[in-house]
């Protein structure tokens, strides 16, 4: 497989969570619909018969993470393999089950504030402690973090956390947290976070892997624009508050399950 750019697993979520709004579903959905996705959780599943094609990379990953074990010419999915594909599956059902109750109430209705600071704290805090992962190029970066580190880890975390707390995603909810504080805090009068701002929210988690922070993803989709008479501040979109929100709700939910 030709190795992957640095930018491009933090851009692939940030684009799901786009996807996962506009479409109205779950992240996880919009995963499985990604073609080497779909075919690892058809692997995982037992939906398709897997030949060991000398070990091809993403065979031999799923392998040495005990998912699947390959004999002279077949491969069959583990004990290992199994409960990761029916977590995936159970997580994805039980946030599309919830998330329909939400939006079944109103957002307006519901106490988006305490969710967000729950959620983005569980988020922050996870990759305080485990980092942001860094692709190997062996395979596909979103099979690897989903599939190959998960099966790796004593204490896996969700899919869903796994996929939000990634760079991109990560700025849009700091800043989204940010504007919401302030719009329910009378005394407050600045709305527009700086990126040094959101670099210090970084830092209270020791979260150091910045040293120059780029929004530019945020701006070429849209999600984000500067404000014109503040100094390098900026503000969400509608649709950089819509795609926010229908991802803070998902990792919120993610955290409870």
């Amino acid at each position: 497989m030709k190795k992957k750019s640095p930018s491009y697993l933090p851009n692939m979520a940030l684009k799901l969570a786009i996807d996962s709004y506009e479409s109205g579903t779950s992240i996880l959905s919009k995963l499985g619909e990604y073609s080497p996705v779909k075919r690892t959780l058809e692997i995982l599943g037992g939906n398709i018969k897997v030949k060991p094609p000398k070990h091809k990379s993403e065979i031999y990953e799923l392998e040495r993470a005990g998912l699947i074990k390959c004999y002279n010419n077949y491969c069959a999915v583990t004990s290992k393999g199994k409960e990761l594909y029916e977590r995936f599956q159970n997580e994805k059902n039980t946030i599309e089950k919830i998330l329909e109750d939400y939006y079944r109430i109103g957002i307006k209705d519901v106490d988006m504030k305490g969710i967000t600071s729950r959620a983005l704290d569980n988020l922050l805090g996870f990759v305080g402690t485990h980092g942001f992962p860094e692709p190997t190029g062996d395979i596909d970066p979103l099979v690897e973090m989903l599939f190959i580190d998960n099966a790796n880890i004593d204490n896996p975390k969700s899919f869903t956390v796994r996929i939000l707390g990634t760079k991109y995603v990560l700025l849009l909810l700091i800043s989204y947290d940010y504007i919401l504080s302030c719009k329910i805090n009378e005394k407050c009068k600045n709305y527009y976070p700086s990126g040094k701002t959101i670099t210090r929210t970084l830092e209270d988690y020791e979260i150091y892997k910045w040293k120059k922070l780029s929004l530019k993803s945020l701006l070429n989709s849209e999600l984000i624009k500067k404000v014109p008479y503040g100094n390098n501040k900026y503000e969400l979109t509608q649709l950089g508050t819509n795609v926010a929100e229908h991802a803070i709700l998902q990792s919120y939910i993610a955290s409870k399950i």
